[in-house]
């Protein structure tokens, strides 16, 4: 169905984020403690929630969330 279509979707990106972020951490030699996130993707509560539990960290969103743009502007 469209739903599974969806959330399969969703499990993607966040297992391509923790593919990255296992990456940067094994080259650098730092573990990550948190994920600092924005853009429009960081308003989806449930992916959100999927990124923490992939990646066995905190998730933090800023309060603005398109703070690239914001930034872009400046």
């Amino acid at each position: 169905t469209n739903a599974h279509i969806a959330r399969a979707t969703l499990e993607a990106i966040c297992y391509q984020t923790r593919d990255v972020a296992d990456a940067m951490s094994q080259d650098s030699g730092v573990g990550l403690q948190v994920l600092r996130v924005d853009g429009g993707m960081t308003s989806n509560n449930l992916l959100m929630q999927q990124i923490s539990d992939a990646l066995g960290v905190p998730v933090e969103r800023p309060l603005f969330a398109e703070t690239v743009s914001l930034g872009a502007a400046y």
